[in-house]
Order: structure tokens, then C-alpha cells, then sequence
């Protein structure tokens, strides 16, 4: 069996396949330059955002450290300062105070500031005795108002231990001004006036608002002083030109100088304004019971039964239906009379009455 021999390659063969492998690795060499060039660039790209968050970094502390330098100097120049210290550190802390800070947070910052000054010893002994009775005024104020809020949680149920925590609350702190404003409104509601007028005028020394100024006009009316609680009258309401009280006082004011016109006008005004008008509105009886005008009465009066448990109203009704001779209304109107008023209706109307209706409240 004869054997086939393979054909030897010629020289152009091998050239191809010389060439060959060159391209192959030509390939091979510029896949190995490009991936480690993409290598280099990633490399270089990594090392050059590792500096650049190191410098940022180096620059923020630089920022932070220079802030609290700074701030370090300003503190230690402020406690170097000689008699300007302790009054320069509280009206910067005055003007922290008001920034949006409720009272308690305010009385709070008060206290932690002049407790830290007290602590690193860092001020003179007249400088800290200073701190320390305004941490203590501060402390005083906190337990005033503490006391306050208890007076305001007895004062219906029981006004003689609202009165107790009121004077308690001003012997803690005498400056606490809600505390005296409403001891000078308890002392009205008592018929205590000369002791009202000098809480609600201690209360204005303090602060001006128009709760202060008509509160102090009721008992001035009540002691005849009529020109000063007219004048307190226009002060409340040039502070706050809708608080009816202010109005309704004035109303008062008006008629006790025998200014109809004017005690009407406030009274209409004060019910425009208040959101129980039948309380002012009822108080025109007074002025038709003195004018005779006993039909007008009558009309205000019946417009006004719409409110059932004003005892006043029901007194003017019976007043002016007696003097027109409607009997059945009368009597019906002096039973609700009888029913619903107390000893303060009484006492608080008579220095308003004139004869003709004293005379009814006596007689009958």
C-alpha cells in the first residue's frame, strides 16, 4: 500500500504566515497600550479627586478653626472689658432673648448664661454677684409665674386662694406684671377699689396695654373719678381700637357725666365689637329710665330677651312695662328679675340708678 507524502510550503506561504502572527501581535500589543492607558487615566483621575477632597477638607477646617479663633477673641476681649463687661454680655443676651424664644425658653437662656459665666470663674466678684441676683430674679420669675397659672385655675371656683396665689406670686417677683394686673381685676370684682386702681397703675408702670388701662377705668368710675377713667377709656383703645371693654366702660364714664349721646354711642360701639352684644346693649335702659323714654326701654328691653339670663334686662323690661301699664309683661318680667339677680347686680348697679328706679328696686 503505497504511503501519500505532503506537499513542503513554499516560500510565499510562510511569508503569509509570518505575517500573520505580526498583525495578531500588533493586535495584542496595542489592546495591552490602550487598556493600560485607560488604567493610567483612572489611576491619575482617583489621585487627583483624593486631593481635591483633601483640600477641601483642609480648607473647611481652616474655615471652622478661623470662626471659632474668631470667636474666642470676641469672647475673651468682652470679658477683659472693664466696668462695660457685665452690661455689654446682657444686652447681647437681650437681643438673643427676643429672637424667637417663648418666655419660659427666655427665662431658661437667662438662667444657663449666667450660671456658665458663674462657673468658669472668668468675671470679677462684683461682676458675679451681679450674674448670680439676675439667675436668682430669673428663678423668681419662674416661680411667680408658676403661681400665676395656679391663681388662673382657682379663679372661678375659688377667688380667695386665686388672691392668695396672686400675692404670693408678687412677693416672689413684684415686677411680674400679669400677676398684677389680675390682683387689680380680682380687687375691682371685690369692690376694692383704691387697692384696684394701685395694682393696675402698678401693672402700667410696667407695661402699657389695653387690658391694663380699662381695667383701671371700672373701679375710677365707681369712686367718681370720671375724667381720669374717660381718659384711660381713649387710651385703651388708642392701643388696641377693638377691645370693646374699653368701650363699654366708657359707656359708663359717659353717662355718670350725664352725656347720653356719647354713653350710647360707646355702648353701640362696644356691641358692634363684643361677641355677647346684649351685655352693652342692655345697659341703654339706663339711659331711657332717666329720659322717661319708657317706650324706647321697652322696645330695647323685648329685642333683647333673646338673651334670657341678663338680669338687668329683665329689670328694665319690668320697670318700663309697669310704667306703660302692660301688667301681665311687668309681672312676668319682674319674676325673671327676682330669679336672676344676685347681691352683685344690685351693688354694681346702684351708683347707676336713678331715683325712679331705685325706688322700684326698694319698694317692690
Amino acid at each position: 500500500m503505497s504511503e501519500k507524502l505532503s506537499t513542503p510550503e513554499t516560500p510565499a506561504q510562510r511569508l503569509d504566515a509570518v505575517l500573520d502572527a505580526s498583525v495578531r501581535s500588533a493586535k495584542r500589543r496595542e489592546k495591552q497600550f490602550w487598556a493600560l492607558s485607560l488604567l493610567w487615566v483612572a489611576t491619575v483621575l482617583v489621585v487627583a479627586q483624593y486631593f481635591r477632597s483633601q483640600v477641601t477638607r483642609f480648607d473647611r477646617q481652616q474655615t471652622l478653626l478661623k470662626g471659632a479663633l474668631v470667636d474666642q477673641l470676641q469672647r475673651t476681649k468682652d470679658l477683659n472689658r472693664d466696668n462695660q463687661t457685665l452690661q455689654n454680655a446682657f444686652e447681647r443676651l437681650e437681643t438673643r432673648l427676643h429672637q424667637n424664644l417663648t418666655s419660659r425658653e427666655r427665662q431658661q437662656y437667662a438662667l444657663v448664661l449666667a450660671e456658665a459665666h458663674v462657673a468658669r470663674n472668668s468675671l470679677s466678684d462684683q461682676e458675679r454677684k451681679l450674674l448670680i441676683s439676675e439667675a436668682a430674679a430669673a428663678r423668681d420669675k419662674k416661680v411667680a409665674e408658676s403661681l400665676y397659672l395656679q391663681a388662673a385655675e382657682l379663679w372661678d371656683d375659688n377667688r380667695g386662694s386665686a388672691i392668695a396665689k396672686l400675692q404670693a406670686a408678687l412677693q416672689q417677683n413684684p415686677k411680674y406684671r400679669p400677676a398684677r394686673a389680675a390682683l387689680g381685676e380680682a380687687y375691682s370684682d371685690l369692690s376694692k377699689n383704691e387697692e384696684s386702681v394701685q395694682h393696675f397703675t402698678q401693672a402700667l408702670t410696667l407695661k402699657e396695654d389695653a387690658f391694663g388701662y380699662a381695667g383701671r377705668c371700672w373701679p375710677l368710675i365707681v369712686l367718681s373719678r370720671l375724667k381720669e377713667a374717660l381718659a384711660d377709656c381713649q387710651k385703651a383703645t388708642a392701643l388696641d381700637a377693638r377691645y370693646w371693654a374699653a368701650y363699654n366702660y366708657a359707656g359708663f364714664a359717659h353717662y355718670q357725666l350725664k352725656q347720653d349721646k356719647e354713653a350710647e354711642d360707646a355702648w353701640r360701639q362696644a356691641a358692634r365689637l363684643s361677641a355677647q352684644p346684649e351685655s352693652s346693649l342692655e345697659n341703654l335702659g339706663l339711659i331711657y329710665s332717666r329720659s322717661g323714654s319708657w317706650q324706647k326701654a321697652l322696645d330695647n328691653a323685648e329685642t333683647l330677651k333673646l338673651s334670657p339670663d341678663s338680669s338687668w334686662n329683665w329689670l328694665f323690661l319690668w320697670i318700663a312695662a309697669d310704667k306703660l301699664g302692660q301688667k301681665s309683661v311687668s309681672a312676668q318680667a319682674r319674676s325673671m328679675w327676682l330669679m336672676l339677680k344676685s347681691s352683685d347686680d344690685v351693688d354694681t348697679l346702684k351708683p347707676f340708678l336713678v331715683p325712679v328706679l331705685h325706688a322700684y328696686l326698694e319698694a317692690r
